[in-house]
């Protein structure tokens, strides 16, 4: 052998101590820009024979911009927003927050406000992963006011619910709801994070799932943090399930302020019978569980954290 010849500085071709072994570095999510060379990062085997041929090297770049090209497809695909577009009333579903500019600036103060450490770990729960769903995703719904609304007048409820021996409450659900746990069952693991206290959460759970067949894990305020008079479900009390692939749905905003770019809002329902929000739920999720990261998806459709980041630094409004 040459003595000569020695191995190639990585180095020299690969700027930056901690580069990364990615093919691609994706500049843009439409799929018609090509590619830039720049962002196309190689990593060459190290030359230690005079056998090295240029021509594997051509190979291999044109392998490299071809998976470049399939990253930006795939990641687009995998985003939902094709599917998005042909969602119907998707403009009305995503303006629903806008209209409600002091809930953003209550979650906003309230992110402003959180502390930079929380004990999440002595909530933290390992939930055993349900025969058929370990690959799924993990559906996080809440109940008051999303799924179902308590009144005091039985003659505008829906149905009476048992509680205790000694006490009922009455109960609206909202249009949609046990379709939204059927449907959503097939494609999701379903939990149920509510703020209200156990046995009445319980009795219009059982009431909504009486055989138990939707509703995977249930939790309640107990499992919450508090925070200036509000319950934040953090989720990542669910230790064994990964942040990517959880998605919750809640009509407060600030029960997600935590992780925001996990929630998708929707308004606060009492009694409106031709409410159909649980169903464009229902269209969104089937775009949804295909994502790589349900958090690019709600970032990209709903732009909930830009609206928070943008109002605390609006501090006029703010105040």
């Amino acid at each position: 052998m040459n003595s000569k010849i020695r191995p190639l500085n990585l180095e020299d071709l690969v700027k930056g101590e901690n580069h990364e072994e990615n093919v691609y570095v994706p500049m843009t999510s439409r799929i018609r820009d090509k590619p830039r060379f720049d962002t196309v990062k190689i990593v060459i085997p190290m030359l230690t024979r005079r056998s090295f041929s240029y021509k594997h090297l051509t190979i291999g770049i044109t392998h490299a911009l071809k998976n470049t090209i399939k990253d930006k497809e795939e990641s687009n695909i995998a985003s939902g927003l094709p599917l998005l577009q042909k969602t119907p009333n998707l403009a009305y579903f995503t303006q629903i927050y806008i209209q409600r500019p002091k809930e953003i600036q209550t979650l906003s103060k309230l992110v402003k406000d959180l502390p930079m450490q929380i004990d999440y770990l002595s909530k933290t729960l390992f939930l055993p992963r349900i025969k058929g769903y370990e690959n799924k995703k993990t559906l996080v719904l809440d109940l008051d006011e999303t799924l179902t609304h308590s009144v005091k007048n039985s003659s505008q409820s829906h149905v009476r619910v048992k509680i205790t021996e000694d006490s009922m409450v009455n109960i609206n659900i909202r249009p949609y709801a046990q379709d939204l746990l059927k449907v959503a069952s097939q494609d999701f693991e379903i939990v149920i994070f509510t703020a209200s206290q156990y046995k009445y959460a319980n009795a219009i759970l059982d009431h909504l799932d009486p055989m138990k067949k939707y509703i995977h894990y249930r939790l309640y305020r107990e499992n919450c943090y508090e925070f200036q008079g509000h319950f934040i479900k953090d989720l990542r009390i669910l230790g064994n399930r990964d942040m990517k692939d959880i998605i919750i749905v809640d009509n407060s905003l600030v029960s997600f302020a935590l992780q925001v770019d996990n929630g998708i809002p929707i308004t606060t329902w009492t009694m409106d019978l031709k409410d159909t929000q649980l169903r464009l739920v229902m269209e969104y999720l089937r775009v949804i569980k295909t994502a790589r990261d349900v958090r690019q998806v709600n970032r990209n459709v709903f732009g909930l954290s830009k609206l928070v980041k943008d109002s605390l630094s609006e501090n006029v409004i703010l105040t």
